[in-house]
């Protein structure tokens, strides 16, 4: 059978990610944004 595992966060890692949360966010939403401008010119 399959071991049921735990994922275990410090407070400093869980900090780290709510901090970092919107940065990525954003970089997700230009990526997007130059790959359609990317399609548009092609």
């Amino acid at each position: 059978m399959l071991k049921e595992r735990t994922l275990v966060i410090t407070p400093d890692a869980l900090d780290s990610m709510i901090t970092d949360y919107h940065w990525i966010v954003n970089a997700i939403k230009e990526m997007r944004a130059e790959m359609v401008v990317g399609e548009i010119t092609a």
